[in-house]
């Protein structure tokens, strides 16, 4: 779509059991539109019998515009197709980082 740069400042720690950040991402497309937005994600561990819960919270807090193709966010159905597209994005990779975690403490 463009040119994609973000920068990430960790906005909250509580070792062992929340791990927050802000990620402020800039995408210039190929049509020289210029799309700002503000991340907030967020970890929170939970001890349970066979390990811990890893909850990922994600807000956008802030988006200038929707170009191109995010423009189907605007419209109800696709919004949602979106949306739930994303988040199997966001569990796969949410599974793969605990899986990265696991292996580093076994080693």
């Amino acid at each position: 779509m463009g040119v994609f740069a973000d920068a990430s400042v960790v906005t909250e720690a509580s070792r062992p059991s929340f791990f927050e950040f802000v990620t402020q991402a800039r995408l210039t497309t190929k049509k020289d539109a210029v799309v700002e937005w503000t991340n907030v994600h967020g970890y929170e561990l939970t001890s349970e019998a066979a390990g811990c819960r890893i909850t990922y919270t994600f807000r956008i807090v802030r988006i200038s515009a929707l170009p191109g193709l995010l423009g189907i966010f605007r419209i109800p159905g696709l919004r949602a197709l979106g949306l739930k597209i994303s988040a199997s994005y966001v569990r796969l990779g949410l599974r793969n980082l605990a899986a990265m975690a696991e292996s580093a403490t076994n080693v």
